[in-house]
């Protein structure tokens, strides 16, 4: 038997698939060529979020920290887990041009790595087709060591430049397999096996006023969105961006920052640093920073990325807010080791 399920796509394209009985939407949806934004596939990372708007469906396995049993409740589900069990319709938060398309595979070379303190690197990567790579910024690709014995997911942290370089901003973790060798290996001219692009964690249009709020390297994609808001600063909304680092060493990443906020000057940075002992002049975890005034009365797109522990305090915050923004926008990422 197979079910029907219409695909509703957040810019409003609707594609027709054929689920057969005991299939997940997720591989239906490949099987048929819509590359449908999945990642981990074991119900764990919640990328292939969507949200069931009519028809029966079997859940499935699926984390907590992915889906939580409240969103369960208002028909959210995990693609990647999720089998129907009738026809239906199914809204998936993702613009159809980042699925209607194959991933990108490309054998790309390292153009430069610049330390942005000792925990921090830029990382450049160049091929000439990286020019019509597609991607939304906010979205990430997967690259590999040169060996193939590994891959990691990194956000895109620039759009892409001609004459095909691109940017990533990455995190160097004490026993990372991808960390050693970008402290200890990596050489201009290596080559890497690129994939890209995956996730439904981008920018959408610029409406109303942004609130960012970045934990570390979560400032990768909001460079991107930020990047691409900078082409027309005229048209450009009100953008704060609040910024969450661990101590001092992490923040010379700063410099990044500098070229955007010529470019846009309606972009305002809030810096705060977790150690009591910084020398910067907020201290403290980032949420512990946010005003109820920040949401604009619900008048504001807030986009959020960072690991778990501060997206967690981030929902019980918004838990007690006096209102919700009127966009809300997540990646939570958890580092390889």
């Amino acid at each position: 038997m197979e079910h029907q399920i219409g695909l509703r796509f957040e810019d409003g394209a609707t594609r027709f698939i054929q689920v057969r009985s005991g299939e997940t939407l997720a591989d239906a949806s490949i099987r048929q060529g819509i590359r449908f934004p999945v990642d981990c596939r074991e119900g764990a990372c919640g990328t292939c979020r969507c949200q069931v708007e009519s028809g029966d469906f079997d859940p499935g396995d699926c984390a907590e920290d992915a889906l939580s049993a409240a969103d369960a409740q208002l028909g959210w589900a995990l693609g990647c887990q999720m089998r129907p069990r009738s026809h239906g319709v199914v809204h998936v938060p993702i613009d159809a041009s980042a699925c209607l398309h194959k991933p990108l595979e490309l054998e790309v070379r390292v153009r430069s790595l610049q330390k942005r303190g000792p925990r921090m690197v830029s990382l450049t990567l160049e091929h000439p087709q990286l020019m019509a790579m597609r991607f939304l910024p906010g979205q990430y690709l997967r690259l590999w060591l040169p060996d193939g014995s590994a891959s990691r997911a990194y956000s895109f942290s620039s759009l892409v430049r001609e004459p095909g370089e691109v940017d990533l901003l990455v995190r160097l973790l004490p026993d990372g397999r991808m960390s050693q060798w970008l402290q200890h290996q990596a050489q201009a001219g290596e080559s890497l096996k690129l994939q890209a692009s995956f996730g439904s964690f981008y920018l959408r249009p610029a409406r109303r006023p942004l609130l960012m709020l970045a934990g570390g390297t979560g400032l990768g994609p909001m460079l991107a969105m930020l990047e691409l808001l900078a082409q027309n600063p005229d048209s450009a909304p009100a953008c704060h961006l609040l910024l969450g680092l661990s101590d001092d060493q992490d923040v010379p990443v700063l410099s990044l920052l500098q070229t955007l906020r010529h470019r846009l000057p309606q972009l305002e940075v809030t810096l705060c640093v977790s150690d009591p002992a910084s020398t910067q002049g907020l201290r403290g975890h980032l949420v512990q920073h946010l005003q109820p005034s920040m949401l604009r009365e619900g008048d504001v797109d807030m986009y959020v990325c960072g690991p778990p522990m501060m997206v967690q305090a981030l929902s019980d915050w918004m838990a007690t807010a006096p209102c919700q923004p009127a966009g809300f926008y997540i990646e939570r990422f958890t580092p390889g080791a």
